[in-house]
């Protein structure tokens, strides 16, 4: 795998408490995913960190560029700097940006 291969990360995050998402390469290959539940108290913070840790599958094993798919509008807005960054969710969007710099 390296640079010509597009890695896409699907975040499947759907209530409060559970962080979920997979990795796949092109249109086929699962090469990581990810279900579990969390402590956290908004499906905000569920979601962003699913795709945080979905681009941390994607660093290390050089899966460049990466695309980022979530039903979130609100994560993307944010991501995308066009809205504010919520309080509560500040360290995960800015790691998933920093993350974003590297594989885009």
């Amino acid at each position: 795998m390296g640079f010509a291969d597009v890695a896409t990360i699907m975040e499947k995050s759907k209530t409060a408490g559970n962080d979920a998402f997979y990795v796949r390469i092109k249109d086929a290959d699962v090469v990581g995913t990810k279900g579990r539940r969390l402590s956290v108290a908004t499906n905000m913070i569920a979601k962003a960190i699913s795709i945080k840790e979905g681009l941390e599958i994607c660093i290390p094993r050089q899966f460049y560029p990466a695309i980022v798919e979530t039903d979130s509008l609100a994560m993307v807005n944010i991501i995308n700097g066009i809205w504010k960054i919520p309080w509560f969710v500040t360290m995960e969007v800015n790691t998933i940006k920093r993350s974003m710099e590297r594989v885009l």
